[in-house]
């Protein structure tokens, strides 16, 4: 009698798993819990492929999952990048099959030219893979809520079907800061931006990858909220800068910190402000944004 029970709980917590874990990233798949792991028992450019191109960009594009693992995702990664000539970093599963075994969680991702890629930069958005196939949605999570936001404006706009916060599955809202997109530089030196998390469904990535019009129309208006409309939300959020006549370096850097620590609360307070409302065009948005910052 235990043993059934105990079997009959294994077999609900298995159905769980797979009911809520319709991502890639959202849990491991793979065999290796990091890099090194991998590393020690995997060949480069026999079982896994590195690319990592740098274009003087402040932004970076990468797919973590690329290649067999997720496959499609390095394909949109690619396609973005070239469009807004962003860096870019493809992880990709190049094994003739078992390919899932190469499977690393993005909050456990940590293969050193990515990390050092994702540190260096100012903005960053991931593509990742969930296994739908009955569905074409993109869900866009990450905790850079304006841009994820403006995202899903710009590909709704074009008719595309998106889902961000609070309606994206938890396992693949990218909110964690243990998660590599949400690894980059600071804003402004002082607040913590994060990254944009594009997880698309198996059906959306099949869809694009068949018909180059469609994907097309989606990446470049991928590309037209950040390379369009995010600039017009930073130089809405980008603090004024107060000078000191001060020669003492000591005075200076303590006025810098109180600066930066009243800036990032003040930028929190911002998003947190423009995220309440919900918007039908990036300009109703960028709207609301001008009014919160009184610029």
């Amino acid at each position: 009698m235990k043993k059934r029970a105990f079997v009959v709980l294994i077999t609900c917590l298995i159905c769980l798993a797979l009911a809520g874990g319709i991502a890639y990233a959202s849990f491991s798949l793979g065999i290796y819990s990091n890099f090194a792991e991998l590393s020690e028992n995997e060949t480069e450019n026999v079982d896994y492929r590195i690319t990592n191109m740098e274009r003087n960009s402040d932004t970076t594009i990468f797919s973590i999952h690329g290649g067999g693992i997720s496959g499609g995702t390095s394909d949109l990664a690619t396609a973005l990048a070239d469009r807004g000539e962003f860096n870019l970093y493809l992880f990709e599963g190049i094994k003739p099959t078992d390919n899932l075994n190469l499977h690393i969680t993005s909050t456990q991702f940590d293969e050193p030219t990515a990390l050092n890629r994702i540190r260096n930069s100012k903005f960053t958005v991931s593509f990742i893979g969930t296994r739908d196939e009955n569905s074409l949605i993109t869900y866009i999570g990450g905790q850079n809520k304006l841009l994820s936001r403006l995202i899903k404006l710009h590909l709704q706009a074009a008719g595309f079907n998106v889902q961000d916060s609070p309606y994206i599955p938890e396992n693949i809202a990218g909110i964690l800061s243990s998660n590599i997109v949400n690894q980059n530089k600071l804003l402004f030196d002082s607040y913590k931006i994060g990254g944009v998390q594009i997880a698309v469904t198996r059906g959306m990535r099949s869809a694009l990858l068949e018909d180059e019009a469609y994907l097309q129309s989606y990446i470049s208006n991928i590309d037209k909220a950040i390379s369009s409309s995010w600039p017009l939300v930073l130089n809405l959020l980008e603090p004024q800068s107060e000078a000191s006549d001060s020669s003492s370096m000591t005075i200076q850097s303590f006025f810098k910190t109180l600066f930066n620590q009243s800036n990032a609360t003040d930028i929190d307070q911002i998003i947190k402000e423009v995220s309440r409302y919900d918007f039908d065009s990036p300009e109703e948005l960028l709207e609301k944004l001008k009014e919160s910052t009184d610029k």
